[in-house]
C-alpha cells in the first residue's frame, strides 16, 4: 500500500503508468487472500495520472487483451476475428496502459480462482476502480469495460457463484452507464456473450440488457452489416430480462425488440420524453432486422423453458401477465413468419410451458395461447409435414381454449 506514496504520480506518463503496472502484475499471484493491495496500488497510479487518464479518455481504438493474448480492435469487432497484440495498435490507442490494467487484473482474479471466499474482496477494488476510471475518462471507455465483464470478470464470478459475490457485482456495475456502449452494433459475438453472461449474472445481465442503446445494432442487422442469425442470442437474453424484471427495458429497446409499446405498468418510471418514441420508424426497423433472423438460430435460442424459468427467477415480485402475453405475441409473429416446423414446435413448447404454471381464466389471452398453437399447425401443414402438425397441434392440451397463461394475482403459483 506504501509504494506509490513516493512517486509523483500526476507527473507520470500514460508509458510509465503502463510500465509500473506491468511491474505490479510481475508479482502476481499473491498468496491467497493478498492480491487486493495490488489493484489498489493500480488505482491510485491510474486515478492520479491525468496524463494516463487522458490517454484512456481519447483512445480512438477500443481494444481488449484476451487470456490468451489476443487483441480485439474495433477494426476486427464486426466480424469477431481477432490479432495477436500488436504493440504499435497499443501506442495508438493509449500507450498501452489498458492493456497493462488488464494484465493486472487477470493475473490477480486467477490467483482467486475457485476460492469464493476471497473472490468479493479481491474484486471489490477492482470494481471501485473501474468506477473510478469511467467517472474520469467518460463513457468512451465502457466498450472495454464490457468486454472486462465478459471476457474476464463473468468468467471468474461463474467459478465461484456466490451471494456475495454477485450481490457486489450486481451494486457496482450497476452504476456504471451501460447505455454508452457501441460494440453491439459491431462486434458479430456480442448477443452470444450477452446471452451466455446472463446465467451466471442474471441480475447484471438484465441490466445490460435493457440498458443498452439497441437502434444502431438492429439497424446494423437490417441493412446486412451484421448476420441476422446474432438474433438468437439476443432474443433469449431479452425475454429473460423482460419477464424476470418489471420495466427491464427502456420503451425504445422494448419497441425495437417486441414490435409494441411497453405496458403501463413497466412504463410508470419513465418520464413523458423517455416514453415517446417514434413507433412508426421503430416499426420498420424492427420488421427489417426480424426478418433477417434464420429459422435455426429461433429454434436454438429456445428450449421449450426459457420463459418459464424467467417467471420463476422473479418470484411473483411483480404482476407479468402483460409481459408474459407480449412475450409469446412474438414468438408467434416470428414462428409464422419463419414458417418451418422446428420454428412452430419450439413456440409452442414455450407457450405450453407456462400453462402448466397456473390456468386462471381469461379469454383475451386464451385466445393468444391458442392462436400460438393454430399458427404452429398451419406452419406444419405448410411444410407438406402432416404429422408433425399433428404432434404441433397436440402441444398445447385441450384445455387452451379454457385457460390462459395469465398468472395475476397468482403470484404465489411461481414460488
Amino acid at each position: 500500500e506504501t509504494f506509490p506514496r513516493g512517486i509523483p504520480t500526476d507527473r507520470l506518463s500514460a508509458s510509465d503508468v503502463a510500465e509500473l503496472l506491468r511491474t505490479l502484475a510481475g508479482g502476481l499471484p499473491l498468496p491467497e487472500g493478498h492480491s487486493a493491495p495490488a489493484l489498489r496500488v493500480a488505482s491510485k497510479l491510474l486515478l492520479g495520472s491525468p496524463r494516463a487518464l487522458a490517454a484512456l479518455a481519447k483512445s480512438s481504438v477500443t481494444t481488449f487483451v484476451t487470456a490468451d493474448e489476443t487483441v480485439t480492435t474495433s477494426a476486427t469487432a464486426g466480424t469477431g476475428s481477432s490479432g495477436s497484440a500488436d504493440e504499435s495498435v497499443m501506442a495508438e490507442a493509449d500507450g498501452g496502459v489498458w492493456t497493462e490494467f488488464v494484465a493486472l487484473c487477470l493475473a490477480a482474479l486467477s490467483g482467486a480462482s475457485g476460492r469464493s471466499s476471497n473472490l468479493a474482496s479481491e474484486l471489490k477494488p477492482l470494481l471501485e476502480l473501474l468506477r473510478g476510471l469511467v467517472s474520469a475518462c467518460g463513457g468512451e471507455l465502457m466498450d472495454r469495460v464490457w468486454y472486462l465483464l465478459s471476457e474476464l470478470i463473468g468468467p471468474a464470478a461463474a467459478a465461484a457463484p456466490t451471494l456475495k459475490v454477485r450481490l457486489l457485482l450486481e451494486e457496482e456495475l450497476g452504476q456504471l452507464p451501460w447505455h454508452c456502449v457501441r460494440v453491439q452494433s459491431r462486434d458479430a459475438e456480442f448477443t452470444s456473450a450477452l446471452a451466455a453472461l446472463q446465467p451466471v449474472l442474471p441480475v447484471v445481465g438484465s441490466l445490460v440488457v435493457g440498458r443498452l442503446d439497441w437502434g444502431p445494432y438492429f439497424e446494423a442487422v437490417s441493412e446486412g452489416t451484421l448476420e441476422g442469425s446474432t438474433l438468437g442470442p439476443l432474443l433469449r437474453s431479452a425475454l429473460e430480462a423482460h419477464l424476470s424484471v418489471s420495466g427491464a427495458l427502456n420503451s425504445r429497446a422494448h419497441f425495437l425488440i417486441f414490435g409494441e409499446v411497453r405496458g403501463a405498468a413497466d412504463a410508470a418510471g419513465e418520464d413523458d420524453t423517455t416514453r415517446a418514441v417514434d413507433t412508426r420508424a421503430l416499426r420498420a426497423t424492427h420488421d427489417a432486422a426480424w426478418a433477417k433472423l434464420p429459422a435455426i438460430s429461433f429454434a436454438r435460442a429456445l428450449d421449450g423453458g426459457v420463459l418459464l424459468r424467467a417467471l420463476l427467477r422473479a418470484k411473483g415480485m411483480s404482476e407479468p401477465t402483460e409481459r408474459v402475453l407480449q412475450a409469446v405475441r412474438l414468438l408467434g409473429r416470428l414462428a409464422t413468419q419463419l414458417g418451418t416446423v422446428e420454428a412452430a414446435v419450439v413456440a409452442v413448447q414455450e407457450s405450453r410451458a407456462l400453462l402448466f404454471v397456473a390456468l386462471t381464466p381469461a379469454p383475451a389471452a386464451a385466445a393468444a395461447a391458442a392462436a400460438a398453437a393454430a399458427a404452429a399447425a398451419v406452419c406444419a401443414a405448410r411444410e407438406g409435414a402432416p404429422l408433425a402438425a399433428a404432434v404441433v397441434a397436440r402441444a398445447l392440451p385441450e384445455t387452451v381454449t379454457k385457460c390462459s397463461v395469465s398468472i395475476s394475482g397468482r403470484p404465489a403459483a411461481l414460488r
